[in-house]
């Protein structure tokens, strides 16, 4: 009889084992799902935020005249139709580098005279 009522102990061990094992994964899975419900919630919506790398293509881009930037009209990152207005320079600087040249041109083509030193009303 000693030995049924130990196979009897055995069993319930067993059973209490099996038990606390399934206790524990219900409780697990439960503690899970309020994780993922709590940190799902902080975005303000039910999706998970995830962070990546997108490939894309670089360009280069680069002004025909020198000046100081006065307004940018796109951020990094934004897409661009070609053609768009991506800053704004202050132009007075190439103005007056225009004024500059434009006098520089008229003085050039100006005519020029030649007088011999004796005779010279210079």
């Amino acid at each position: 009889m000693e030995k049924s009522h130990r196979r009897g102990r055995g069993r319930d061990r067993r059973r209490i084992a099996v038990r606390n094992v399934i206790i524990a994964s219900v409780l697990l899975a439960a503690l899970a799902g309020c994780a993922w419900h709590a940190l799902a919630g902080q975005t303000g919506t039910h999706t998970i935020v995830l962070t990546g790398f997108v490939e894309g293509q670089e360009r280069i881009v680069r002004s025909e005249v020198a000046g100081r930037v006065l307004d940018v009209q796109v951020r990094e990152g934004d897409t661009v139709d070609p053609g768009r207005l991506l800053v704004r320079i202050d132009q007075s600087d190439a103005a007056s580098r225009r004024r500059q040249q434009e006098l520089a041109t008229r003085y050039a083509a100006a005519p020029v005279s030649f007088c011999s030193p004796p005779s010279c009303s210079c």
